[in-house]
């Protein structure tokens, strides 16, 4: 069966995921740095 993306589309899709964790954990530290280590526990627990 054919895949239903291109190999161009997945890796586009990729690059967009890894985009997204990184903004993520950009603002984890953020949060993280004004004391709230809960929170960055929680989102490593889920990435």
């Amino acid at each position: 069966m054919a895949s239903e993306y291109p190999l161009s589309k997945a890796l586009e899709r990729i690059s967009n995921q890894l985009a997204l964790e990184a903004a993520l954990m950009e603002l984890t530290l953020h949060v993280e740095a004004q004391g709230s280590g809960e929170v960055g526990d929680n989102v490593r627990g889920v990435l």
